[in-house]
């Protein structure tokens, strides 16, 4: 006697449930001033990576601004939450001159299969932060401290609001921008869109999307310029800021994804079918035929 079992595996090419990333998904680069008198700052690079990733964060070039630069050597991941891994690099740096000065790291390769990123894996992952040094004037003796995580997850057609507020010392002022992507200094990463519906509060740093029918499921990336500014010479002058780049996964936990069951009955003779993609996002359907004697 035969028995015959059907299963009908609905895989999504942009599901959460796909092997992300396999190296860098995010960071940022912070500084704090260790010594006033000679302008030297403790500078770290953080990386957020997956979890299950076994590759080692380094070899990125880290440009301090005024005309000198270090490759970072290769540092090994930690873990900080469920799937989320990051690895951190600290050096020290002195400015032998007044300025206003963009420290950058760049590091290649993204997250395979982000959707808002063309070609996501070839892109660098490029961080950005800005100080102004100057004497006898408040300077911003430290970055903000970022009190979000660099990873969210959202349902698919649900409201999404996330507070990405920061803290600042020295009564520093802050506001909140959402900027591109970036894979090197003033060039974007290609292809890059923030889906319609993304905003933030630019005084609160709430970030709010409304993911629609049009939003494909899986991996997006979103820059967060968070500026200081302070009190001098009767206004508001910027002082600093740093970029932090992070990542939402949409994903399908309620089951809002529907299938057509015409389509289904359709599927064609390798039992697969690609849904007409007024979407971005691809199914792919499989009939697998387990027989038991």
């Amino acid at each position: 006697m035969k028995k015959s079992l059907f299963f009908l595996l609905i895989i999504s090419v942009f599901s959460a449930n796909s092997l992300w990333a396999t190296h860098l998904s995010s960071g940022e680069i912070s500084y704090e001033l260790i010594d006033e008198s000679n302008f030297t700052y403790k500078i770290t690079i953080k990386v957020y990576t997956d979890a299950k990733s076994k590759v080692l964060v380094g070899e990125g070039v880290l440009d301090f601004g005024d005309g000198t630069s270090m490759m970072v050597p290769l540092v090994d991941s930690s873990i900080e939450g469920p799937n989320v891994g990051y690895a951190e690099y600290s050096v020290t740096h002195q400015y032998n001159t007044l300025g206003n000065y963009i420290m950058s790291y760049a590091e290649a390769n993204r997250n395979e299969s982000v959707i808002n990123i063309k070609n996501s894996v070839n892109m660098f992952l490029y961080l950005e932060t800005f100080i102004a040094v100057r004497e006898n004037m408040l300077v911003s003796e430290k970055s903000p401290a970022i009190q979000a995580p660099a990873l969210f997850y959202g349902q698919y057609r649900k409201e999404l609001n996330l507070s990405l507020a920061a803290k600042s010392g020295q009564d520093l002022k802050l506001r909140y921008e959402l900027v591109p992507c970036k894979q090197f200094l003033n060039k974007e990463v290609d292809g890059y869109f923030i889906p319609q519906g993304v905003s933030v509060d630019h005084i609160t740093g709430l970030f709010t999307w409304m993911p629609t029918a049009d939003d494909a499921i899986g991996e997006y990336n979103f820059a967060l310029k968070i500026a200081q500014f302070a009190w001098i010479e009767g206004e508001y002058q910027m002082v600093g800021y740093m970029v932090r780049d992070f990542q939402i996964i949409l994903k399908d936990v309620d089951g809002a994804v529907k299938i057509n069951a015409d389509d289904v009955e359709n599927l064609d003779a390798k039992r697969s079918l690609v849904l007409e993609p007024k979407k971005r996002s691809l199914y792919t359907f499989m009939q697998l035929k387990i027989k038991e004697i």
